[in-house]
C-alpha cells in the first residue's frame, strides 16, 4: 500500500503544479482550463484521502480480529488507534486547505477582481495538502508493517492449531 500511495500523491502533486501553471498563465481559455483541472485535481486529493482512510477502516478490522481470535498480543491496537487519530486529523487539515483555496477561487473567478487572495491561498494549500501526503505516507507506512507482522503471527497460529 505504501507504494501505491506514493506513486498516487506523486501524480496528485503533478496535477497541483499543472493547475497552478495554468492559473498563472491566466489567458480566457488557460483559465477555463485551470478551473477543470482545479476541480479534478481536488476530486482527485480528496478520493486519496477517502482511499486512505478506508485503508486504515478495513484493514484496522481485519486486525481487531485476527488479534481477538487469534489471542494475540493487543499492542498494535493501540498503536492502530493512535494512527486512526493521525489520519482523520490529517483528512481534516486536508480538506479545510481544500476548501480554503476552492473558495478563494470560486470568489476570484466570480467576482473578476485581484486574484491575489487567491493566490495566497492556493499557495499555503499546497504547501499543506504534500505535508498532509507526507504525513500520510508515514502513517501508511508504519501501519502496513504492523498490519503484516500481525496477520503473518495469525497465520501462524493458525497452522500451529491445525498440526496441533
Amino acid at each position: 500500500m505504501p507504494r501505491v500511495f506514493g506513486c498516487i500523491a506523486i501524480a496528485h502533486a503533478f496535477l497541483l503544479v499543472a493547475t497552478g501553471v495554468l492559473g498563472l498563465v491566466g489567458t480566457g481559455v488557460h483559465t477555463q482550463r485551470h478551473i477543470v483541472l482545479a476541480i479534478f485535481t481536488l476530486f482527485l486529493g480528496c478520493l486519496l484521502q477517502i482511499v486512505v482512510f478506508m485503508y486504515f477502516a478495513v484493514s484496522g478490522k481485519m486486525m481487531r480480529q485476527a488479534i481477538h481470535f487469534g489471542r494475540l498480543d493487543t499492542a498494535p491496537l493501540v498503536q492502530l488507534d493512535r494512527r486512526k487519530r493521525g489520519i482523520t486529523l490529517v483528512l481534516a487539515v486536508f480538506v479545510v486547505s481544500v476548501l480554503f483555496s476552492t473558495a478563494t477561487g470560486a470568489a476570484h473567478w466570480r467576482s473578476g477582481q485581484s486574484g491575489t487572495l487567491h493566490l495566497l491561498a492556493a499557495g499555503i494549500s499546497v504547501i499543506v495538502q504534500l505535508g498532509c501526503w507526507f504525513a500520510d505516507f508515514l502513517l501508511v507506512a508504519a501501519h502496513s508493517f504492523v498490519f503484516d507482522r500481525v496477520m503473518r503471527e495469525y497465520g501462524d497460529r493458525k497452522i500451529e492449531a491445525a498440526v496441533a
